[in-house]
């Protein structure tokens, strides 16, 4: 969103390739990592009212200490945002190509709340979206706010989504070891799958190419096996 004299946007994303454009849409930006000194220098040291965390929550290599930082700069009355990929959709898609090196972990709502719940932040309201074939996204504020009126979600509709969400992942067995098992077993049922058909078009005297999805198809060429003899080459468009 653009520059607005009601906010005072702060940004913080390492990343140095949008670094420009991270000045351009904040009033307070640094190519940093996320941490309450990091916050607090770019904000005057005021609490914020909003903070939110976008398609990383799972690349941290340390969460608790993520989670308690983002407590130490919200205010009081304040919310905290979080969309990540979604673990029971990853397994219901066999989206296995979703494990990425930088991807460090995997939630589901039950496993995001038992973390939320070590530094009393409390989930009041999450969704779902398309985003990477499936993501959910948490909204969730200090355990002593109270924000039942507020105009951004009610009680009564964010709890009846939570309880929804985590009877789901009940249903989908995800506290079960046989999931996972199943979820490998199907990965490479579709393994078999791809492979006999790159063997068939190569022993017609074919040539395959392949086109963008850069780290996802990485996880696919490793995992599966992919050599330059089936697949002959690979494009990508930046941006």
């Amino acid at each position: 969103y653009p520059k607005s004299p009601k906010l005072f946007k702060v940004g913080l994303d390492p990343a140095m390739n949008i670094a420009e454009e991270g000045r351009a849409f904040c009033d307070a930006h640094a190519a940093e990592y996320f941490t309450k000194e990091n916050f607090f220098e770019l904000s005057d040291g005021r609490k914020a009212k909003v903070i939110t965390a976008i398609a990383m929550f799972y690349d941290l290599e340390d969460p608790s200490n993520f989670v308690k930082d983002i407590v130490d700069s919200l205010k009081d009355d304040g919310i905290f945002i979080v969309q990540l990929s979604y673990t029971p959709l990853m397994i219901k898609q066999n989206a296995f190509d979703n494990m990425i090196h930088e991807h460090l972990q995997f939630y589901t709502l039950a496993s995001l709340t038992y973390l939320f719940d070590k530094y009393d932040l409390k989930i009041v309201d999450v969704q779902l979206n398309d985003v990477n074939a499936g993501s959910f996204r948490v909204i969730s504020t200090k355990r002593n706010n109270n924000l039942d009126a507020s105009a951004i979600f009610t009680k009564d509709i964010g709890q009846y989504r939570i309880n929804s969400f985590l009877l789901n992942e009940i249903n989908c067995g995800m506290g079960e070891l046989d999931t996972f098992r199943n979820f490998k077993k199907q990965v490479d049922k579709q393994k078999k799958t791809l492979m006999d058909l790159l063997c068939k078009l190569r022993n017609q005297g074919k040539k395959v190419y392949g086109y963008g999805a850069s780290s996802k198809g990485n996880t696919l060429l490793q995992y599966y096996g992919i050599t330059p003899d089936l697949v002959t080459a690979i494009a990508e468009r930046q941006p």
